[in-house]
């Protein structure tokens, strides 16, 4: 294991601390640190079985600086090294693990590639773009929806951090007790919410199943033109009531179903916005708070409901439809970011016949 500080650029904040493990560079900072973008994207909760893992490596020894946890509870002053005998004696690791889960430190999760830990130490790397320089190119371009898209995803994550720190505070300043009533209560109200996020009405017909490799992202939805024609009007209806707009016809729904599937495949091929948007889905999980999960309302967004598509084709312009809201979410997406993945798809394929 090999660790080692990394500068957090244009922040008045203590260095990142990053820890190699198993593939992975764990990076951990302080609490007023301003994650960028691609950070967030990348951003993990105590509930990462590996990231357990790591804060209990190493045996326990009679002095600090000798354990994961210690070095990091060290490094961000939140313990006193010389006290680390009795620390140590009342759980050292559950203090590292209660500082993540309350918001104390930010802890991201970067796959190993080559040139990693040269561009961390790079202000103008990807990992430290700023919102305002992933948005910087010519207006209508790929590059340019491209970075409103990560912009996005960002964001809608950031509210999500943001809700989480404040529920898990509020939920460690409860006695043990009132934490166990409190997760009771969560599991009895989660029958049933597994796929809350999605349209529920058409989630139990039909998912769209997502598949990512090293180089791709296949979208296939096995079965879509049966379902679609056989339940056509319990889907109408909950598209309506949904404000994902009117579609008249079995015809016109598949139609929709299909460029959104299009352009779905045409979004994973840029190695970029698929890595982003599988983080994203990923960090939709990570940023739920304990209860959430108790109760089922999250889940790994590997299956997504088919007003994803429906909200590409129509949001991105691909077709026109009437009764659409454009202020509706969609599933753990929100319209506006929907709508730059579409447009992105758009123009990569004016890109793609231009040459």
């Amino acid at each position: 294991m090999f660790t080692s500080t990394y500068p957090v650029f244009g922040q008045s904040v203590r260095a990142a601390l990053g820890i190699q493990h198993r593939g992975n560079l764990w990076l951990f900072m302080e609490r007023r640190t301003e994650l960028p973008p691609w950070m967030v994207l990348h951003r993990e909760s105590i509930s990462d079985t590996e990231l357990s893992s790591l804060l209990f490596h190493g045996s326990p020894r009679s002095r600090c600086g000798e354990t994961v946890d210690c070095e990091v509870l060290t490094h961000f002053n939140l313990i006193n090294p010389r006290q680390y005998r009795s620390d140590w004696a009342v759980g050292l690791s559950e203090k590292a693990r209660n500082a993540v889960f309350t918001g104390q430190l930010q802890v991201v999760k970067l796959p190993m590639q080559t040139d990693i830990l040269f561009d961390l130490r790079n202000p103008d790397s990807l990992y430290w773009m700023s919102a305002s320089r992933l948005q910087q190119f010519a207006a209508g371009s790929a590059e340019h929806e491209r970075g409103q898209a990560i912009v996005e995803m960002a964001n809608i994550l950031l509210a999500r951090w943001h809700t989480q720190r404040l529920e898990h505070l509020d939920f460690a300043s409860k006695t043990r007790v009132g934490q166990m009533w409190a997760e009771v209560g969560a599991v009895a109200q989660g029958a049933g919410n597994a796929a809350a996020s999605f349209i529920q009405a058409i989630y139990r017909l039909v998912r769209v199943v997502v598949t990512v490799s090293a180089d791709a992202l296949r979208a296939t939805c096995s079965g879509i033109e049966t379902v679609l024609r056989g339940e056509f009007v319990v889907i109408q209806q909950a598209l309506q009531q949904a404000g994902m707009g009117l579609y008249k016809t079995a015809e016109e729904l598949m139609l929709a179903a299909r460029e959104g599937l299009r352009l779905l495949n045409l979004i994973g091929e840029d190695a970029a916005l698929r890595t982003a948007l599988m983080q994203f889905m990923d960090g939709f999980t990570e940023s739920a708070s304990h209860l959430s999960r108790i109760r089922g309302t999250t889940q790994v967004v590997v299956e997504i409901g088919i007003e994803v598509l429906l909200a590409l084709a129509t949001f991105g312009a691909s077709l026109a439809l009437s009764g659409v809201r454009q202020a509706v979410r969609v599933g753990p997406f929100s319209s506006k970011l929907i709508q730059h993945m579409g447009l992105f798809a758009k123009a990569r394929e004016r890109t793609k016949a231009d040459r």
